[in-house]
């Protein structure tokens, strides 16, 4: 933690200490109350301060804010465990970024550095590199990481946020691996079905990587019309989202074969 945050917390444990003391509690038991009451200020502080930066990914949509936020984080947090959290947040950003290279390399030193990772934790990263794989085309690492550490983690996953995550992940794989007119249309109702069950609980980040794919999906069936309309929300609503700057360029080759079937 900062210097100014020690400061902080020191003053309101003297404060706390000083309280209970004139209340007439003996020292012991002053000393764990103090302890207590600080180390919950401190995790309701850390719950705060991490739901509000996430907010500037996923509500946003600044990846570059977000990145500098947890890299202001990390510099003032020095736990290893924190550090940890906050590469994994960083490596997040970049993926938004569409920086899929670097978010996997970073990944990768995590996960193969030796140190200590919690379970959770480790579950984001196997998430996040069966991502990068796909998203770099590198299915053969897409598969391996599939069949040793996904399918495991869909089944013993219990935080609802990453189950979403991981299940989402896999449809797509499943989808980009056997593509047909069949597979095809069920990946599209399982979207149409993503949209409306998570249209609450997903942020606008997450909104968007759904209308995204579904665009992604229907150029697959030549639907260029209706892929058209799904990467304009994505582009018009993106900021510096990777899949906005993507959309843009999807909606100029979609306009150039419009164009080029209209001079013929």
């Amino acid at each position: 933690m900062s210097k100014p945050g020690l400061a902080v917390l020191s003053a309101v444990a003297l404060a706390l200490v000083l309280a209970l003391r004139g209340a007439g509690l003996n020292i012991v038991a002053t000393y764990f109350v103090a302890v207590f009451i600080i180390m919950c200020v401190y995790l309701f502080w850390w719950i705060w301060i991490t739901n509000r930066h996430l907010r500037v990914l996923d509500e946003e949509c600044d990846p570059p804010k977000f990145i500098a936020k947890c890299k202001w984080l990390k510099k003032h947090l020095k736990s290893a465990a924190f550090q940890k959290h906050f590469n994994a947040n960083i490596a997040a950003g970049l993926m938004t970024m569409g920086r899929h290279g670097e978010a996997l390399d970073m990944i990768l030193n995590e996960l193969n550095g030796g140190g200590k990772i919690s379970k959770p934790l480790e579950a984001v990263y196997r998430c996040n590199a069966f991502i990068c794989y796909m998203t770099l085309d590198e299915f053969d690492k897409a598969e391996f990481e599939y069949e040793n550490h996904i399918r495991e983690l869909r089944e013993k996953t219990a935080s609802p946020r990453l189950m979403y995550s991981v299940d989402e992940a896999v449809h797509l794989f499943q989808y980009l691996r056997n593509k047909t007119p069949e597979t095809t249309k069920l990946y599209l109702e399982h979207l149409d079905y993503v949209g409306k069950v998570y249209s609450k609980k997903n942020g606008k980040r997450g909104k968007l990587e759904v209308i995204f794919r579904k665009g992604e999906t229907l150029l697959d069936i030549n639907d260029y019309e209706a892929a058209a309309k799904k990467f304009k929300t994505v582009a018009e609503n993106g900021n510096l989202l990777w899949i906005a700057e993507k959309s843009k360029q999807r909606l100029n080759e979609i306009n150039a074969r419009e164009a080029n079937r209209a001079l013929q």
